[in-house]
């Protein structure tokens, strides 16, 4: 089966890509040319859906099309490597009017350790080296005037640039600009990865994934057994109508638990395994009963329904109806009804966890949460609340948890929050778990 890959660039870089192609004849290639670099994100609109992975010419076009491009798609750009400065190197020692003994350059894009490199290697001394590092959202015309005004001081002998608008506006103006742009080499290589990665996700899109559902009659009361009888076909036709959604199977063993299986491809039409948390929600509301879903994905049923069981006893151990995804390679994601999810592994082989696990008494799962969620939320203190909150456990659970972190020196009282209206201060533990 060919893949398809569209590659978005310069104009005049379309040709060159182009040649390669034919030499892969798995890859489909369509090129979609720009003249400005802004255009990138109306033609990755219009052309995303119709190709499998998406090639960028370089990190700028790569940034401004990644929001338009869907989440299931391998984007990729070329990178401006060793072998693009080399080729831009050689095109300046054919030019007479620049020696080998010193040069001074502006160079944008790239970052001046490596050129340095670089130019070590060729045996070129640079004396005065100017350079524009990219950072996202900057615009052509902020490198256009780093460029200028050095060369309007007379600091510069030339310049290299990774901008195709650049490079023209600085050639057009009279100035040696050298534009650096991807080898053959490096393009081949780029779509070589591009259909890898395609490989790659089309195999893990064969995963099943199995959804347990598991419904809490005993802790809700009813006012007659009619008035069970009625949620009960009320639970199983808003059951039925989720199965029929989103292409899966439905099979119940008993009055209490639910089970759809499906495939991980079906599943990402579902906005990415939201919907089954939505299901809950429904449930809850319509129904009122308490759910809990855990989803697990495998290469066979057995292993799927193994990760959904174990996922659903996780989700289980919350206060209220949640879902747990457990995927391959022991990721954990959830608890979905939060607007911010964590994205865990269950398990580590790393030294520093694993002794942050030993020297705490906690988990190397629940160690490997508390550094996403302390990541996530990029926030130098949090409180029991908030931790209770995020891990949709009970406060005194959180309470536990930041006292064991104490008691190892990971987390630090550094001050009190007052609640709005009454009620004890709130103590702001600083977390710390790059310490040894």
């Amino acid at each position: 089966m060919q893949i398809t890959v569209g590659f978005f660039g310069p104009h005049d870089l379309l040709p060159e890509i182009m040649e390669l192609s034919d030499s892969s004849p798995s890859i489909c290639l369509r090129a979609f040319g720009y003249k400005e670099v802004s255009e990138t994100l109306s033609l990755v609109q219009q052309h995303a859906d119709s190709v499998d992975a998406l090639l960028f010419a370089g990190p700028i076009p790569y940034q401004i099309g990644r929001r338009a491009a869907g989440k299931e798609k391998p984007l990729l750009y070329l990178p401006h490597d060793g072998s693009s400065l080399y080729r831009a190197f050689f095109h300046m020692l054919k030019n007479k009017g620049h020696s080998t003994e010193s040069w001074r350059l502006s160079i944008d894009f790239l970052y001046r350790s490596e050129i340095e490199e670089y130019l070590c290697d060729l045996g070129i001394n640079a004396n005065k080296i100017y350079v524009k590092d990219y950072h996202q959202g900057m615009s052509m015309d902020e490198f256009l005037s780093f460029h200028l005004s050095l060369w309007e001081e007379g600091k510069i002998d030339a310049t290299l640039t990774c901008s195709t608008m650049v490079y023209r506006e600085l050639t057009n103006r009279g100035l040696a600009c050298y534009r650096v742009i991807p080898t053959r080499v490096s393009m081949r290589k780029m779509l070589q990865q591009a259909e890898l990665e395609v490989k790659s996700l089309r195999v893990s899109n064969s995963y099943l994934v199995i959804v347990i559902i598991h419904v809490d009659w005993m802790t809700n009361r009813f006012s007659s057994e009619y008035d069970w009888q009625r949620k009960k076909l009320l639970v199983q036709q808003i059951l039925i109508q989720f199965g029929e959604d989103i292409q899966a199977t439905l099979n119940w063993s008993n009055s209490d638990e639910f089970s759809f299986i499906t495939t991980r491809e079906a599943m990402a039409n579902a906005a990415d395994y939201q919907d089954v948390n939505r299901l809950i929600g429904r449930i809850m509301h319509e129904a009122q009963v308490t759910t809990y879903a855990g989803i697990g994905l495998g290469r066979t049923a057995n292993e799927a329904e193994r990760r959904a069981r174990e996922a659903l006893l996780q989700a289980r151990t919350f206060e209220e109806g949640n879902c747990i995804i457990l995927m391959q390679e022991g990721l954990v994601l959830g608890p979905l009804g939060k607007d911010s999810h964590l994205l865990y592994s269950a398990r580590s082989d790393d030294p520093h966890r694993l002794k942050l696990s030993k020297n705490t008494g906690l988990s190397v799962g629940t160690i490997n949460k508390l550094i996403s969620l302390h990541e996530h939320l990029n926030e130098a203190h949090i409180t029991a609340l908030e931790l209770a909150n995020h891990f949709s456990i009970t406060h005194r659970s959180a309470r536990r948890i930041l006292h064991k972190l104490e008691q190892a020196q990971v987390a630090t009282v550094v001050g009190e929050e007052q609640p709005i209206g009454r009620g004890r201060p709130r103590q702001l533990y600083k977390l710390d778990f790059n310490q040894e």
